[in-house]
């Protein structure tokens, strides 16, 4: 695993604990106002639903953010990843002899126009026969 690889695993283990952790606390604080709210402070527990769902919110796109971010970099990394695999995969071909697509290429178009000279000499040996 490269070392790009292993930061993201490591970034995306520590923005699951903190998110794990905040969850947490949110669940805390939801245990907790439940007895509040029993003793006769409905107010109370209304103000801490308003809250609870800002830390939601606020957590919410805390975590898309960096969900988002971390799959930007794991783009890129597997994109390079991808580069240096074709690069060697292609010296390792050339180093066996394995000619390239160009120049495969190249040869099917030089067969292709010696077919055209073969046809054209045929046809001016069939009129001068």
């Amino acid at each position: 695993m490269t070392n790009a690889l292993k930061t993201l695993v490591s970034e995306e283990k520590k923005y699951a604990q903190v998110a794990r952790e905040s969850a947490n606390q949110i669940w805390m604080a939801g245990l907790g106002a439940v007895p509040t709210a029993k003793d006769g402070s409905v107010k109370l527990f209304e103000e801490l639903v308003v809250a609870g769902k800002e830390v939601e919110d606020k957590g919410r796109k805390i975590a898309e953010a960096k969900a988002l971010e971390v799959s930007n970099k794991a783009t890129q990394t597997w994109g390079k990843v991808e580069g240096v695999l074709q690069d060697r995969v292609s010296r390792a071909l050339l180093s066996l002899g394995v000619p390239s697509k160009s120049s495969m290429a190249d040869l099917s178009k030089r067969i292709d126009d010696l077919n055209k000279s073969i046809g054209e000499l045929v046809k001016k040996s069939a009129k001068a026969a």
